[in-house]
């Protein structure tokens, strides 16, 4: 079988490959031929404040290195910097090119060089730009333009200054920013950001205004630098991919000058304020207190213009009529309209330790008014509290002629019962009558003998409620011992306090009320035992303040040997003698 051979023809290529094929061969044409770098920029005379637009374009696609911009920097700061690629074939011709879009600040005013660029083995052209001085803020000629402003230009040390920022635009903006203020010798609060409109020359502005308080913390020039901002100019040619121009507008610097201290004022007890508040409060009426029972004491320290970590500590007096226990103070602060607020709370446990009226001295703070230039006081009212003694434990009392429950049939009288029962005699003899008499007088005796019960189990409860200082029941003790080692144990300290005072008004039938009464009592005869009470006392008063530790083993063990010695005393003296008191009076 012969088969025929087919001759192989070449077929010309398709215009899309030819395309393809020749922008190839473009690319490799365009990395070998020599490119051409530029410098343009959108303006040649700018304000000192504005921004600068610099292209720097290479006629050819760049698949590495970046060019060198560091000579850019003696003059200009670059606030951004985007490279673009671009490839375009045009009646035949291709195009392709690289822009790297910068945006510049100047650093100074005059004429500004931008200088020659070199990327690889080309070198850019040079341009000199003029940068005049800010222009003014009034100005209507301005689209967009920024100011800034202090409320006072002479202060003292700590004393608050309101910095205020503004960008005022004619012209919709998005994506707005603002540097950071940075201070070194200052506290800065950023207390306020607000946007209103505003028309100037007949143009309506749209203001974005920021408030900063600052506080110097030395004598000399407060110099508050330049901020900036920054954002996009809203256009109808603006989408995802071009948010606009890009706009950068920067506020001039501020001096303020700090002044030395009044003369006579220390840098110690130094307060420079607005206004300036004390007041106090307590956590039960104050006008009578129990000797021995804690009170809370809150005083409040309120000032305009200051921080609260500005506020010093308050006065304090100390008295022999009382112990205080103060706790950590809470510092705080707020915003009032433009205006940082601080605060200072400070709270103190007070106990009395002896009756009578105690005095609690008055509290004044000096400070200075920024707002009349001079010092002033501010003073909290003494206080005077009647401390009373505790009222004393009664002993139980008969029942009176109206508590006494009703007599029985069977506690009456021969006489009275005989003319009981001439009376029942007289009635009709109705046997179901009868039947239901003594069913209601077993009834009525029933309900009697309930009633009985009742008070005794009544005045048994309210005797042991109020810790009678003579009973002899050595269960009572017993359980009262039980409960200080349990509350020792968990370290409950205020019902500690509270069941050792029972405790030892049991065991040694006199009137003790309170653990500072009790300390006092054992001063001489046990050392150990009176600081042990005292610490304890100081533990569970303090509100969190820094005491001595406690140690509730030496304070069991204390305690534990007083009472072994008291309970020998029992055992070995006949009932009917009084036992000495287990601690000696003072």
């Amino acid at each position: 079988m012969h088969r025929e051979l087919k001759k192989m023809e070449l077929k010309p290529l398709s215009p899309r490959r030819y395309h393809w094929l020749a922008l190839l061969l473009a690319l490799l044409l365009s990395h070998l031929a020599s490119a051409e770098l530029t410098i343009t920029t959108d303006r040649q005379t700018i304000a000192a404040d504005e921004s600068l637009q610099m292209v720097l374009r290479y006629d050819g696609q760049v698949l590495s290195g970046e060019p060198e911009l560091g000579v850019l920097l003696r003059d200009w700061e670059i606030i951004s910097n985007n490279r673009n690629q671009q490839y375009s074939w045009v009646n035949g011709e291709s195009i392709s090119y690289t822009e790297w879009q910068l945006t510049l600040m100047p650093r100074t005013t005059g004429t500004l060089l931008i200088p020659s660029v070199r990327f690889k083995n080309d070198i850019s052209n040079a341009l000199e730009i003029e940068v005049v001085a800010s222009r003014a803020a009034s100005s209507v000629a301005q689209t967009i333009f920024a100011e800034s402003s202090v409320d006072i230009a002479e202060v003292y040390p700590q004393q608050q200054i309101i910095f205020t920022a503004r960008l005022y635009s004619a012209s919709r903006l998005s994506d707005l920013a603002l540097t950071e203020l940075n201070i070194d010798n200052a506290i800065i609060e950023r207390i306020n950001e607000n946007q209103y409109q505003k028309s100037i020359g007949g143009r309506a502005y749209s203001v974005v205004e920021v408030q900063y308080a600052l506080f110097p913390s030395q004598v000399g020039e407060l110099v508050i630098p330049p901020l900036r901002f920054s954002g996009y100019e809203v256009s109808g040619r603006s989408s995802f991919f071009n948010r606009g121009n890009r706009i950068i507008r920067t506020t001039e610097s501020q001096t303020v000058v700090v002044k030395p201290l009044p003369s006579g004022q220390q840098p110690t007890r130094w307060i420079p304020a607005q206004q300036l508040q004390l007041e106090q409060q307590w956590s039960q009426p104050p006008e009578q207190l129990t000797l021995g029972e804690p009170i809370t004491r809150t005083i409040i320290l309120r000032a305009r213009g200051l921080t609260g970590a500005q506020l010093p500590p308050l006065p304090s007096a100390d008295n022999n009529g009382y112990k205080s226990y103060p706790d950590q103070p809470k510092i705080t602060e707020s915003i009032d309209r433009t205006s940082v607020v601080g605060q200072r709370i400070e709270s103190v446990a007070i106990v009395p330790q002896q009756n009578g009226e105690l005095l609690l001295p008055a509290i004044t703070v000096e400070w200075w008014d920024t707002a009349a230039d001079q010092a002033r006081q501010t003073t909290l009212p003494a206080t005077r509290i009647n401390v009373i003694a505790p009222a004393p434990t009664r002993p139980a009392l008969p029942p009176t002629a109206e508590q006494r429950p009703p007599q029985t049939p069977s506690a009456l009288t021969p006489a009275e019962r005989s003319v009981t029962a001439e009376v029942v005699a007289e009635r009709p003899a109705d046997r179901w009558l009868q039947l239901s008499l003594v069913a209601n007088a077993l009834l009525l005796a029933l309900l009697c003998a309930l009633l009985i019960s009742q008070r005794q189990r009544r005045r048994s409860t309210a005797s042991q409620s109020h810790h009678s200082a003579t009973t002899d029941d050595s269960a009572t003790e017993q359980q009262l011992w039980r409960q200080i080692e349990q509350q020792a144990a968990n370290q409950a300290l205020a019902p500690l306090c509270e069941t050792i005072v029972a405790w030892a008004r049991q065991l040694s039938n006199e009137q003790i009320t309170s653990l500072t009464q009790l300390a006092e009592r054992v001063a001489s005869s046990d050392p150990q035992l009176e600081e042990q009470l005292r610490t304890l006392e100081q533990a569970a008063y303090s509100n969190g303040a820094d005491v001595a530790p406690l140690d509730t083993r030496l304070l069991l063990g204390a305690l534990k040997k007083n009472r072994r010695k008291v309970m020998q005393l029992v055992h070995l003296q006949p009932k009917e003698i009084a036992l000495p008191p287990l601690y000696e009076s003072t």
